[in-house]
């Protein structure tokens, strides 16, 4: 029995209470993305976490979903 909830096994808001099984898990960190936490997915299907979309740069973002950076060329007359 858990001496913090006083229950057997511990009751989900309990401290003590293991993690609940993750829904999919981060293209980029590969963490666990829970039920109920937001996520962007791709159109492949992959998913990417909101702690690794506030931590990344834009520019990894926009390779992230698929954007190539090229650079101009100067137009011939």
């Amino acid at each position: 029995m858990c001496y913090t909830c006083l229950r057997s096994p511990c009751d989900a808001r309990c401290p003590n209470a293991p993690e609940p099984p993750a829904a999919l898990w981060c293209d980029k960190c590969g963490g666990p993305i829970r039920a109920g936490e937001e996520y962007y997915e791709k159109q492949d299907g992959s998913a990417l976490c909101m702690d690794c979309v506030e931590c990344i740069c834009a520019a990894d973002l926009l390779e992230h979903f698929g954007c190539a950076l090229k650079c101009a060329e100067r137009g011939g007359l």
